[in-house]
């Protein structure tokens, strides 16, 4: 029984060897090189669909006459009127009760912006919150879905 016979069709002889080992070391690198190509292109396609980034007013609130809520806008980005709600204590102020100043005559329209030296007046009836103290004031920015201005008042 000769076992060099056999030690050759099972190990392979000098010349068969090597081959082997450079398959499987190009075959880990294309699979790198796959998965490397894969995993960016998931990455690269998440910032779109990221949303609008949410504007950053700043902003101030005070109590007015007749106990009306005034938030003044004092500087930073601007905002479309359509695109906020005010919140107080978590229920939302209707489009009705909010003005562009003490005068109930000068309604807030959708398509107003409100940039800095701007306000947005609450009328104190609405939605029947009588005292303020100690309650939650939010201005949300719907399409960012982000609370752009939050405070005690």
């Amino acid at each position: 029984m000769d076992l060099k016979e056999y030690r050759n069709k099972l190990v392979g002889n000098e010349e068969e060897r090597a081959v082997s080992p450079v398959i499987g070391v190009v075959l880990m690198v294309a699979i790198t090189v796959i998965l490397a190509a894969v995993i960016a292109a998931f990455v690269m396609d998440m910032g779109d669909d990221m949303g609008e980034s949410a504007p950053a007013p700043s902003m101030d609130v005070e109590e007015g006459a007749g106990e009306n809520i005034t938030i003044n806008h004092e500087g930073g980005d601007s905002l479309e009127a359509g695109d906020i709600t005010v919140q107080i204590d978590g229920g939302e102020v209707g489009d009705d009760d909010l003005y562009e100043s003490d005068s109930e005559e000068d309604s807030l329209a959708t398509d107003d912006e409100i940039s800095a030296g701007g306000q947005i007046v609450v009328d104190s009836d609405a939605n029947e919150y009588g005292e303020h103290e100690g309650d939650e004031l939010q201005v949300i920015h719907e399409p960012s879905d982000s609370i752009v201005y939050d405070t005690e008042i």
